[in-house]
């Protein structure tokens, strides 16, 4: 029998009432730190802004929220939202303001959280609960933040309450209403803590792991199967009329204008293009170029040895060889201002071809580089950057001249021009595209090139109206455009002309997979019948497959292989035949094993404390009903600001 390790008290994710640092252990983390002073600073100052000291007299200056005769103050709730967002600042790694989580309801959050509280408070006390001066006595005893040489310091205890701006007789109340609090949410725990009965079959269940077998009948190659007459085709076509849609198709004629498509259409002369290069000389200047080559290594005693060997004559290759730890490699062609400064000083100063630098040493470890040959700066001569010139004078004439050309262009359309009278005037290009689809496609599911950048006008033109000619639309930088849509084929469900090769297709790969589902089920039969497994897998051509172990939670093998799995009992076929990728299959479910891993584990725990967590909502429900609740909220606003 399956039997999962005994379990512990399920640790709950609890709500909101028990969420909160407790302030036995608040103390004893800050008490620790070195920077508690500047702490109990800062909680001071928090204390005089928020009139703390208020509360801690009774006095009801700052109250958020009511709870029965308990109350939520406003220092109370900005402690609490702090520590939550400096809590989500370091798990999102973010900069989140103070305003932002007001913003995403983490003070929202907060306050509900001390509302739950309160009401474990007040229901405590409805039910004269309450806890023993003894056990609050032997609680702060025993606390290690008031310890000294591991006793007790009472000296200590006075000297911190001080610091915070507490006495003994609040700090004792507090402590006292946490274990309450405590100690009332801890009589509901076991109530969710599921019985063997339930946790046994669970567990079972999703610990139990499978395997088997597939005999796969492949489908047959579709272009081998005879193509039926149009009687078959049209019933198929009726019968799947859903997967042959045509879409809607338009006919646009639209005047594009942008920086690079005129471009096109401008020839910069040779006088201009001289003019240019001169003007922007010094991106054509090449600085001094080094070809170089290093020996690198990572003790400065071996670097000083090859600096020796190369410099009595002997070869590179033949030193890296010789000398353990030393290797040579090329830096290739470098410039002084691509290369590290633990490189560049060195190899720039060397005094030209055939100079071998003393050792140097860098982040990488030690180098000796030697200079194989220098190129003295220069300046690329005019042929070699004339192309780039000219699209550069060009796109710079383009942009000068669109804002006339669109100016133009608009007016001729308004006088009453056609797009190609405009376009053939102004020369600009003229597109022309013929029965595209939403995407730019054409029928045969080409798409024209020149629409690829122009998305929004395809937006524009297939919400436009038939015969209408479009205002000028700006797409920014320097890019607009102007349509007309000359024709409109609606979408419709495809005919068996429009669509012949698709629906054969189609057809065809169904035919095949009905006659390996034929197959399939002949073989299940035979199975069945209780004909030899390798017998039926040899007459009816099957493939075998393995079915790797797997969870119901961890599916391996293909949705329906996964289910048929399951539903089978362990040590037979499946019922009937499953679809493959290729084909169809009958399952062997050979084995089960009863497996118990982390996973099936935390699986246990998270629908035990799921179950918890149920009780413990509930229980914070009936409270509510229980105890009246009020919030101001006009108060929330003046002490929280969203636009600080």
């Amino acid at each position: 029998m399956f039997r999962p390790p005994a379990r512990s008290m399920t640790t709950v994710a609890a709500p909101r009432f028990c969420q909160g640092a407790p302030m036995l252990a608040a103390t004893r983390q800050f008490a620790r730190s070195w920077v508690f002073k500047a702490f109990l600073g800062v909680l001071i100052l928090s204390f005089a802004i928020w009139g703390v000291g208020d509360m801690f007299t009774g006095s009801r200056a700052g109250v958020v929220a009511t709870v029965g005769d308990k109350v939520v103050t406003a220092g109370e709730l900005d402690e609490t939202f702090r520590r939550r967002l400096q809590q989500l600042q370091q798990q999102t790694g973010q900069g989140i303001t103070r305003a932002d989580a007001i913003r995403f309801g983490l003070l929202e959050d907060s306050l509900q959280t001390l509302i739950a509280q309160r009401l474990i408070e007040a229901e405590a006390a409805r039910l004269n609960l309450t806890t023993a001066d003894e056990t609050v006595g032997r609680m702060i005893v025993q606390e290690p933040a008031f310890h000294t040489a591991g006793q007790f310091d009472r000296q200590r205890f006075q000297a911190l309450l001080r610091q915070t701006g507490l006495d003994e007789r609040r700090y004792t109340e507090e402590v006292r209403a946490e274990q309450t609090r405590n100690a009332l949410v801890g009589a509901l725990r076991p109530l969710g803590n599921l019985p063997d009965a339930i946790t046994q079959p669970l567990a079972e269940r999703i610990g139990e792991a499978r395997s088997g077998r597939l005999l796969v009948a492949l489908d047959p190659d579709p272009a081998t199967i005879p193509v039926p007459d149009d009687a078959v085709l049209q019933s198929f076509l009726a019968e799947h009329q859903d997967r042959f849609q045509a879409p809607e198709r338009r006919d646009i004629t639209a005047v594009l204008l942008s920086p690079e498509l005129l471009a096109d259409e401008i020839t910069p002369d040779e006088a201009e293009l001289r003019e240019a290069y001169e003007a922007v000389i010094d991106r054509f200047r090449l600085a001094e170029r080094r070809s170089v080559r290093q020996l690198r290594g990572a003790e400065e005693a071996a670097l000083r040895e090859a600096y020796t060997a190369l410099r009595a004559g002997e070869a590179a290759d033949d030193v890296a060889a010789r000398i353990a730890g030393v290797a040579v490699s090329p830096l290739g062609r470098v410039e002084e201002a691509a290369l590290p400064d633990a490189f560049a000083q060195p190899i720039f100063s060397a005094a030209g071809t055939g100079s071998i630098t003393p050792p140097v040493q860098s982040a990488f470890g030690w180098h000796v580089f030697i200079i194989d040959d220098v190129l003295p700066p220069t300046v690329q001569p005019f042929a070699e950057v004339r192309d780039e010139l000219a699209r550069e004078v060009a796109l710079e004439r383009a942009i000068d001249e669109l804002p006339a050309l669109a100016t133009a262009l608009d007016d001729m359309i308004g006088g009453g021009a056609t797009l190609e009278e405009a376009a053939e005037t102004l020369l600009l290009p003229l597109v022309v595209a013929r029965g595209v689809d939403r995407e730019g496609r054409d029928a045969a599911g080409e798409r024209l090139a020149v629409l690829d950048e122009w998305g929004q006008m395809l937006n524009e033109a297939f919400r436009a109206v038939e015969d209408e000619v479009s205002l000028l639309e700006e797409l920014g930088e320097g890019r607009s455009f102007i349509y007309r849509i000359d024709a409109i084929r609606p979408a419709h469900p495809q005919t068996l002309d429009e669509a012949r090769d698709e629906i054969v297709e189609a057809w065809r790969a169904e035919a095949a997979r009905r006659a390996a589902r034929e197959r399939a089920a002949a073989a299940l039969a035979a199975l069945q019948n209780g004909e030899a497994m390798e017998a039926v897998r040899s007459a009816h051509g099957l493939v075998e497959r393995s079915v790797e172990p797997q969870t119901r939670a961890e599916r391996i093998a293909a949705p329906a292989v996964h289910d048929a799995l399951f539903r089978t009992t362990t040590g037979s076929v499946a019922e009937t035949t499953v679809d493959v990728r290729d084909g169809a299959a009958v399952l062997v479910v050979d084995r089960s094993t009863d497996i118990f891993d982390d996973v099936v584990a935390a699986t246990l725990a998270e629908i035990e404390a799921g179950f918890a967590r149920d009780i413990l909502s509930q229980y914070e429900m009936a409270l509510r009903r229980q105890h009246p609740i009020s919030i101001d909220r006009r108060l929330l606003a003046q002490f929280f600001p969203v636009d600080d």
